[in-house]
């Protein structure tokens, strides 16, 4: 039996050659690791720096590279382009929790919330922040699928990081006051400097389509879904990528 390959030898944390999407914050350098789709890229550096708002599908067979593709532009988009736009390293996943403009915009403000404490927690004690923490968490702690439990008690807030698979939606919070909290917090983005830069907007992720629409009732529940956020979409500033198969597009948002 061949013994397995250490690869800390060869100055490696992990096998290289894992099929994993390369992610902003992992071992690999995403400009160095992501090769080709010159074409692809150019599209959308076009289309992201011409457009104040953007709901984008990318479509395709799994395995093919658009997590990897999105996430190295989304790296671009944030640190490197004349025009920048704000993101969080964790895509969204399309989710029975996620699939209700409650639940999306939820996990949008949870999402967003969890990359400031990551790249500036000094931002948190800001009042917008605050009061997005403080309805994230009415009265116990919420995990959001992102990775996120958020906790709000007294004047401070404090944001604990964790692996989790589901969603628990505040309580007696409504639509139309989460729609009004997202609002707030596109606003802070865009006119407060981030580990000291400017941002012109937020990138929203959505993966895992090809796993709702596998089963037996997805196709409705996605219909349903991109029809209820459909306002959501058109906010200015606000740039969307939504990942999934072939027939996302024709069948769904089509």
């Amino acid at each position: 039996m061949t013994a397995p390959i250490n690869w800390q030898q060869f100055g490696l944390k992990s096998n290289p050659y894992d099929t994993l999407p390369l992610v902003e914050g992992g071992e690999l350098a995403l400009e160095e690791a992501f090769v080709g789709r010159e074409k692809e890229r150019e599209f959308l550096d076009g289309l992201f720096d011409s457009e104040d708002r953007v709901c984008l599908t990318v479509c395709g067979d799994v395995g093919v590279g658009k997590t990897s593709l999105a996430n190295v532009q989304k790296y671009e988009w944030k640190y490197r382009k004349p025009k920048l736009l704000f993101s969080f390293r964790r895509e969204i996943e399309a989710c029975d929790d996620v699939l209700s403009k409650r639940g999306f915009i939820t996990e949008i403000l949870a999402s967003v919330v969890r990359e400031i404490k990551l790249l500036e927690p000094s931002l948190l004690k800001e009042e917008v922040l605050m009061k997005v923490v403080s309805i994230l968490d009415v009265s116990q702690n919420i995990s959001i699928s992102g990775g996120i439990s958020a906790s709000y008690m007294g004047n401070g807030a404090s944001v604990e990081f964790a692996r989790a698979h589901s969603a628990s939606q505040p309580l007696q919070i409504s639509t139309a006051v989460l729609e009004e909290y997202l609002r707030e917090l596109l606003d802070f983005v865009r006119t407060t400097p981030i580990r000291g830069f400017s941002y012109s907007g937020l990138v929203v992720h959505m993966n895992n389509f090809d796993v709702v629409l596998a089963e037996r009732d997805g196709l409705e529940r996605t219909i349903r879904f991109f029809n209820e956020v459909r306002d959501i979409l058109q906010t200015r500033h606000l740039y969307f990528l939504f990942l999934g198969p072939r027939n996302l597009f024709k069948e769904v948002i089509s």
